[in-house]
């Protein structure tokens, strides 16, 4: 057999508000926060739920700022638009997150355009399920269809939004609706849990010899064998970035610059 990536997410039509793949999943139109996925290992535990679980509507997937849980969402849609049967009819990610780390720049920057409230996602989901713009969340709870809502950064929520969606979700319907939460916070667990962690020291290097290959493929790895090899270096390595994937790109970044 011979993988050929672009037929692994083969799309038959788009608009501007979503897209249809090949095997009739139908996903609103977002932006992806990486450029190729490196697995960190919990992938499965999410669509081991969407698919198996018959007990909980909702899984909640917290973990540190950094440790890969909105990539792994968005990479897990990706994984379900490409199967050869459809799991879902149609998959919706909402974004709540209010601001991210440039980790080329070392800064945190706001975001503007994000969903901050109840309202907002009926409204989306409405749009996109029914082509109609309707603030009513009846014929989402009544769908017959199958719906996977993605919500991530759970915690930017108000308090009372947050108590109005967990009470929108608790209407749900199991045979007809999913639901996955982002959070970094431990105290919003709900549902179903998936915890994302900090990668080992074996893995933050595998991690990033893997960024290395993918973001500056002219880069030598065979020069670094030695440094990467060394437990010392390694210690450091695992020490500076936590064994968080998106501060062991800030890393290969700064290594590819300044040696």
């Amino acid at each position: 057999t011979v993988d050929v990536e672009e037929f692994q997410s083969l799309v038959v039509s788009t608009d501007e508000e979503k897209i249809k793949h090949a095997n009739g999943t139908i996903v609103n139109a977002y932006t992806k926060n990486y450029k190729t996925y490196i697995n960190v290992g919990i992938d499965n535990k999410i669509i081991s739920f969407l698919k198996e679980n018959t007990s909980s509507v909702y899984a909640t997937l917290w973990g540190h700022g950094g440790v890969g849980k909105t990539a792994t969402v968005q990479h897990v849609i990706e994984t379900l638009c490409s199967d050869t049967y459809k799991t879902f009819d149609y998959i919706v990610f909402f974004s709540a997150k209010d601001r991210f780390y440039n980790y080329y720049k070392g800064e945190i920057e706001s975001i503007s355009e994000r969903i901050s409230s109840l309202s907002q996602i009926i409204c989306y989901l409405n749009k996109i399920v029914f082509g109609q713009e309707s603030y009513e969340k009846r014929n989402i709870l009544s769908y017959e269809g199958k719906i996977f809502i993605a919500i991530d950064d759970y915690e930017t929520f108000s308090e009372n939004e947050k108590k109005s969606i967990l009470d929108f979700i608790n209407e749900m319907n199991i045979n007809h609706h999913k639901v996955v939460i982002t959070t970094r916070s431990a105290f919003l667990i709900t549902g179903v849990e998936i915890q994302s962690s900090e990668l080992d020291k074996k893995c933050t290097i595998d991690f990033l010899k893997q960024i290395i290959k993918n973001e500056y493929p002219t880069f030598s790895l065979f020069s670094l064998e030695d440094n990467l090899n060394d437990p010392n270096i390694v210690n450091k390595i695992h020490l500076i970035t936590s064994g968080r994937p998106l501060f062991i790109l800030q890393f290969a970044s700064l290594m590819v610059q300044a040696g």
